[in-house]
């Protein structure tokens, strides 16, 4: 003769309930193989600056996503596949800001700050590159397609 378990009607709720919380929480914690790149423009006195366009280019692709900060200077990229990138941002009047080998991994965000020099100002952060390294940047970006003095 086989024995009952429990024959209180609750333990089944109970058990239906307790699978239902494990079904329902699995999917919320699943792995992604993406990341994100997210980061805040500024200019050189640190005050944001919005609606900035920013480029972020799969460096083995090509493929370029683009996207502008919003009013408090922050832009985001989600759901970036695996691999290193080239960023990009560039606002009127201001000397473009650049910055090469940004690395994404998978259920990482990557955050970069970009600081924008003025146009007229030769000291941009974003342009630190001389020598071999500077004329590799500016054979680069022509070679992309970007206007460059």
């Amino acid at each position: 003769m086989g024995r009952r378990i429990s024959s209180h009607p609750l333990v089944g709720i109970w058990v239906v309930a307790t699978s239902l919380a494990l079904v329902v929480h699995l999917p919320a914690s699943a792995q992604t193989s993406r990341g994100a790149v997210t980061g805040t423009v500024t200019d050189i006195s640190a005050a944001v600056i919005g609606r900035a366009e920013v480029l972020l280019t799969n460096t083995e692709t090509g493929v370029i996503r683009s996207t502008f900060t919003n009013d408090a200077g922050i832009y985001r990229f989600d759901a970036v596949d695996l691999g290193t990138y080239t960023l990009k941002v560039t606002k009127p009047g201001f000397r473009p800001f650049l910055s090469t080998g940004v690395g994404v991994e998978a259920n990482r965000a990557t955050t970069l700050d970009a600081k924008l020099g003025n146009a007229g100002d030769k000291s941009n952060a974003g342009d630190e590159g001389g020598g071999q390294t500077g004329r590799f940047l500016i054979f680069y970006l022509r070679w992309l397609g970007w206007p460059v003095s």
